[in-house]
C-alpha cells in the first residue's frame, strides 16, 4: 500500500514544509509506504531549490518523494489574475498562483496518484497518518473528504448578504487537511467550479476571501467527513481564540496553526509551538 501525501507550495515556506514532512515520517509505523509529491510553481529556480532542500534534509529517506511543477491553465489563470486585481509579472504570478493549485491539480498530478492526503505546511502530524488514510478508505468513494470546523459559511464572504443561499446546508471545513480522489475530479466538478468563478466575476471578484478555501467549500458542500482530531485547526489565531480552540494532545493527531499569521517558526507563543521545533530541520539548503 502506498499513502500519497501532496503539498502545494512555493519556496517561501520550505522550512515549515520540511518540518511537516519530518513529523509525518517520524510518527509513521511504515515510513516506506509514504510517497510525498511536492507541487511547486513551474519555474526552474523553484523546482531546483525544492529538490536540493529535500535531498539534503532527507539523504537516506526510506520514503519516496518528488517535485512536480505546475502552472495554472489559462481559464483559471484569468480568474486568479482578476482576483489579485493588480498587474503582475509572469514569474511573480506563477509563484503566487500556487495558492490556488488545488483547483486544477487533477490536470498536473502524476498519473499514479489517485486518492491522496493534501496538507498545508503549517501543520505537524503527531500520530500515524495511516490512521487518516484508513478513515478515508472506510468512508467509501468520495472526491473530497475533510473535517468540519466551527465556522459559519457567511464568514467566507466579503459581502455576506450575497451568500445566504449559497451557504444553506453548508458545514464549513478547513482546507488545510483534506483527502482528495483525483480520479473522481471529473468534468462535472470543473463545470461547477466554472459556475462559482462566473458568480464571483459577476460581483467584481469581491465575493470571497482566503484564497481557494471558500471555493472548495462551495464546490464540495456534500463532502465526506473524517475525525476532527485529524485537523485541530485555528491555532494561528489571536492568542485568546487559539487557546480557546486548543485541544488536549490525546485528542489530537494533526496540529494546524491556521487562522492568522501566528506560526510556530516565528512565534513560539502559539499553542503547542514547542512541538513544532521538535521536528524543525533548520534552515533549508537550497544551493
Amino acid at each position: 500500500m502506498t499513502i500519497d501525501i501532496v503539498f502545494f507550495l512555493n519556496t517561501g515556506v520550505l522550512r515549515p514544509l520540511l518540518a511537516a514532512m519530518n513529523s509525518v515520517v517520524k510518527n509513521a509505523a511504515a515510513p516506506e509506504a509514504l510517497r510525498f509529491t511536492i507541487v511547486a510553481p513551474d519555474l526552474a529556480d523553484e523546482v531546483a531549490a525544492m529538490e536540493t532542500a529535500l535531498a539534503h534534509a532527507f539523504p537516506d529517506a526510506p520514503f519516496a518523494w518528488r517535485v512536480v511543477p505546475t502552472r495554472a491553465p489559462e481559464w483559471i489563470a484569468r480568474y486568479i489574475r482578476a482576483r489579485y486585481g493588480t498587474p503582475m509579472e509572469e514569474e511573480a504570478f506563477v509563484r503566487r498562483s500556487i495558492h490556488y493549485a488545488r483547483l486544477w491539480m487533477s490536470d498536473d498530478l502524476p498519473a499514479d496518484v489517485g486518492r491522496f492526503i493534501c496538507l498545508d505546511c503549517d501543520v505537524i502530524v503527531i500520530d500515524d497518518i495511516a490512521g487518516l488514510w484508513a478513515e478515508a478508505e472506510a468512508a467509501g468513494p468520495a472526491v473530497f473528504a475533510a473535517s468540519p470546523q466551527l465556522f459559519h459559511g457567511l464568514l467566507y464572504f466579503r459581502q455576506p448578504w450575497k451568500g445566504w443561499r449559497a451557504v444553506r446546508g453548508m458545514r464549513p471545513f478547513n482546507a488545510g487537511v483534506t483527502v482528495i480522489d483525483r480520479r473522481l475530479w471529473d468534468d462535472g466538478v470543473k463545470a461547477r467550479l466554472k459556475v462559482i468563478f462566473d458568480w464571483n466575476e459577476a460581483n467584481g471578484y469581491g465575493l470571497f476571501s482566503l484564497h481557494d478555501e471558500p471555493v472548495l467549500n462551495l464546490l464540495f458542500k456534500d463532502y465526506a467527513r473524517f475525525s476532527a482530531r485529524w485537523n485541530r485547526c485555528g491555532y494561528g489565531n489571536a492568542p485568546w481564540l487559539a487557546k480557546l480552540l486548543a485541544k488536549p494532545l490525546d485528542e489530537t493527531s494533526i496540529i494546524h496553526w491556521s487562522g492568522g499569521h501566528r506560526k510556530p517558526w516565528s512565534d513560539r507563543g502559539v499553542p503547542y509551538g514547542d512541538l513544532w521545533w521538535q521536528y524543525d530541520l533548520g534552515e533549508p539548503v537550497t544551493g
